[in-house]
């Protein structure tokens, strides 16, 4: 939980929100760096996989019933693209303290490293871009079709990508904040 404007997990959400924020308006909602972190586990850590990480507002009930309405409004993939890049233009990443600790990503089911992470029960993230960079230790499970931080993951990447890999498992990602640094770019 974000106790208060100094604290390393509010330094980062702010850091994904102002990089999200511009690539929303000036990368056409693709993901920068920041959003891709090397996701280290194994024995010893030392095995790792580039991973789009999403990270998600507290309140979901209404985004998911917005994006599941937009998603069956059009059965255009470009109008569900420019929606949802107008959506996280606007005021979306406004507020970094409007964001829950959980990450997630979409993984095809058969990746080995998405089984691998699940298995490890736990990884290290490494973001590292543009002059910044963290050490996000954290637990790793799978969410459950119901969980409204899985619905939301797979609708918001289905807004990018209609072509989503089938199956697919959404990664949850749960920050050890206590134990996560800044490090060098």
């Amino acid at each position: 939980m974000i106790a208060s404007d100094q604290t390393l997990e509010h330094d980062f959400m702010h850091w994904q929100c102002l990089s999200r924020l511009f690539a929303a308006r000036q990368a056409a909602g693709f993901p920068l760096d920041e959003a891709k972190p090397l996701v280290c586990y194994g024995a010893d850590g030392d095995v790792g996989v580039e991973l789009t990480i999403l990270i998600l507002k507290r309140e979901l009930d209404h985004l998911v019933a917005q994006y599941k309405h937009n998603a069956k409004k059009t059965v255009d993939p470009i109008e569900r693209f420019e929606w949802v890049v107008k959506q996280l233009s606007a005021d979306y990443f406004q507020k970094a303290d409007s964001f829950q600790s959980t990450m997630t990503a979409l993984c095809p089911a058969e990746a080995p490293h998405a089984q691998k992470l699940l298995d490890a029960g736990e990884c290290r993230m490494v973001f590292r871009a543009r002059g910044d960079g963290y050490l996000v230790p954290a637990k790793v499970d799978q969410l459950a079709a119901d969980d409204l931080r899985a619905q939301f993951t797979q609708l918001h990447n289905f807004h990018f990508n209609h072509k989503q890999p089938r199956p697919h498992v959404i990664l949850g990602f749960h920050p050890d904040w206590e134990k996560a640094q800044k490090v060098a770019p």
